[in-house]
């Protein structure tokens, strides 16, 4: 049950959560993946979204490409939201415990009802630490 202001605005919702890992490393070879469900039936909203990534080590550095996308399906409530990611990047590890990692991703939006906020495109840069 959920209340807002001690209101209840939804009671007995059955909801349902499925989700699967895979990850495997083949000598330099990394692979990513999780993928994952989740339904209410009482109000046909149900949500589907993945995620693949591979990678390559080179010595310190290890480039990698990922696709993801996240899928909710029309439904009594006119909800639709679709979006997929492309992420290319590359990971340098400077030391055991110090990695600068450098990303780009290109978003696209595909929601009709609800976009999220159009395709979009980003750069980043970010230091990862290990203490």
């Amino acid at each position: 049950d959920r209340t807002i202001n001690g209101v209840p605005v939804i009671t007995d919702i059955r909801q349902l959560f499925s989700g699967m890992s895979v990850n495997m490393t083949f000598d330099q070879l990394l692979i990513l993946s999780e993928f994952n469900n989740y339904r209410r039936p009482d109000d046909d909203v149900e949500h589907n979204a993945y995620m693949v990534s591979f990678g390559y080590q080179i010595g310190d550095l290890t480039p990698h490409l990922t696709r993801s996308g996240f899928r909710q399906s029309m439904n009594t409530l006119g909800n639709d939201e679709e979006h997929y990611t492309t992420s290319v990047g590359m990971r340098w590890d400077v030391v055991d415990n110090i990695a600068v990692k450098l990303q780009y991703d290109r978003v696209e939006d595909n929601g009709i009802i609800v976009p999220i906020k159009g395709d979009s495109r980003s750069l980043s840069l970010g230091v990862d630490f290990v203490f």
